[in-house]
Parts: structure tokens; C-alpha cells; sequence
């Protein structure tokens, strides 16, 4: 009889086996699928990028950010400063992307903006 591990396509590891190399290919997948996104457009530094070309990474960033997060956070067995200070880096993440949609929302939604309202928010010569 197949463990669950086998069916997930994995063995379980035994007790007492270093499961780093597992937790590292886990933080590969995101890395590679938005590096294979993004470094294609480095070739085309000149030319406009617009934010519809990031959809394909974003998906990857995602999963990315919430498995940083989750590192950051720390087990439940963590002690409790660690998982404290994890928390507030990791929740002031969050409050700094929300702030930071906040921000592009006119832009977004095709709202109404004033020239030096545009200017300001765009960072990047190569941003329209």
C-alpha cells in the first residue's frame, strides 16, 4: 500500500532526515516562473512596459510573497518575540502594497488626473 506521500508524487521523509532541499525546491518554483517572466522584457529596456505584460508573474509573485511571509511568520512552536517580529515585517508588507494599489487606483480605473498627478505617479521613464 502507497503512502500519501507517494501520491502527492513525493516520499515522506524519514525521521531524522534533513528536509531543507525540499523546502528550497518549494521557494525554486516561484523564483523560476517569474524570472522566465521578467528577464525576456530586460532584452526590451526601451520600449514601454505596461502592467498587463506582468500578468503571466503574478501569480508566481504571489506564491512567492505568501511563502516569505510564511518563513517570516514562523512555525507556532516559534518563540513568541520571533513570531512577533515576523508579523509586524510581514503585515507592514501587506500595508505597504495596499497603499501602494492605493495609490495606482486612478490610474487603474481610468480616472481623471491632472498632469503633475500623472508625473507622479509614474516612476519609470519606460512606464506609460
Amino acid at each position: 500500500m502507497m503512502s500519501t506521500g507517494h501520491l502527492a508524487g513525493h516520499a515522506r521523509p524519514r525521521l531524522g532526515e534533513d528536509r531543507r532541499p525540499a523546502r528550497l525546491a518549494l521557494f525554486g518554483i516561484p523564483v523560476v516562473g517569474t524570472l522566465s517572466a521578467w528577464l525576456p522584457w530586460q532584452a526590451y529596456d526601451d520600449r514601454p512596459i505596461f502592467s498587463f505584460y506582468a500578468v503571466m508573474m503574478r501569480p508566481f509573485m504571489v506564491v512567492a510573497v505568501a511563502l516569505v511571509c510564511g518563513r517570516l511568520i514562523g512555525r507556532s512552536r516559534a518563540p513568541t518575540p520571533r513570531r512577533t517580529a515576523g508579523v509586524v515585517v510581514a503585515g507592514s508588507f501587506l500595508v505597504l502594497v495596499l497603499l501602494n494599489f492605493a495609490w495606482f487606483w486612478p490610474i487603474y480605473t481610468n480616472q481623471l488626473l491632472t498632469h503633475s498627478e500623472w508625473l507622479d505617479r509614474v516612476w519609470f521613464e519606460c512606464w506609460i
